[in-house]
């Protein structure tokens, strides 16, 4: 039972580390993208091709800056 328990914490934790690990690298990206428009004066659409970021995920790069 406490096995089961310990266990069961183990991969909560693990679980919550790697969606911060996502997030970390979602806020990141972000931040890059905003710069690379601004320094190069282009679009959103521009800068997400020229970080090669999947088209799939276009529209959650697109909510997160307008």
């Amino acid at each position: 039972m406490y096995m089961q328990y310990g266990l069961k914490i183990r991969d909560e934790r693990k679980e919550a580390k790697e969606e911060g690990r996502a997030e970390g690298r979602a806020e990141a990206t972000i931040e890059y993208l905003k710069s690379i428009m601004e320094t190069l004066n282009i679009s959103i659409e521009q800068a997400l091709a020229c970080l090669k970021i999947p088209k799939e995920k276009y529209g959650f790069y697109i909510s997160q800056i307008n």
